[in-house]
């Protein structure tokens, strides 16, 4: 939830009628780019985004220009802030392959696998990147052990 009071206390020149509206498009348009997916605190970080330096047609004119169907693709560098702070952000595979004693090989496959499934929660080939990395920096063989508990989910479905 967009905390009003702070947002008013850095906006002066704005009314909580104003906050409303902005939160509404940000709310809106992020979970139509993003699904379920964007945290509070993320949508926190992307309505002040919005709103920074900008009057509330500016802010409503940002958020409907960089989250949109097409900005999945090729997003803006400030759309990415609310991706910061990943346990792999800035390791490469080769770093991550060496903390657990794995093979590269075996993590390139993984990475593969990875950049598939993470793709049910975004369309955006680097995100999915991003968050597959996470995973196989605390586990090297997530995807393996994710598709072993699908396979066997399954099984006792049917």
């Amino acid at each position: 939830m967009i905390d009003y009071d702070l947002y008013l206390k850095k906006n002066e020149n704005k009314t909580e009628k104003d906050a409303m509206l902005i939160r509404e498009v940000v709310e809106k348009r992020v979970r139509m780019v993003y699904g379920d997916y964007c945290t509070d605190e993320q949508l926190n970080e992307i309505f002040d985004l919005a709103c920074k330096n900008r009057t509330t047609g500016e802010a409503i004119g940002w958020v409907l220009e960089n989250f949109n169907e097409d900005a999945k693709y090729e997003p803006p560098e400030e759309k990415f802030k609310i991706l910061e702070g990943g346990v792999a952000e800035e390791m490469t595979l080769d770093e991550i392959a060496e903390k657990h004693g794995a093979k590269l090989k075996d993590l390139e496959v993984q990475l593969e696998m990875g950049k598939e499934v993470e793709k049910e929660h975004t369309n955006d080939p680097d995100i999915a990147e991003r968050i597959a990395m996470d995973h196989l920096y605390e586990i090297p063989d997530y995807y393996t052990r994710l598709k072993k508990m699908e396979e066997e989910a399954e099984k006792e479905i049917k």
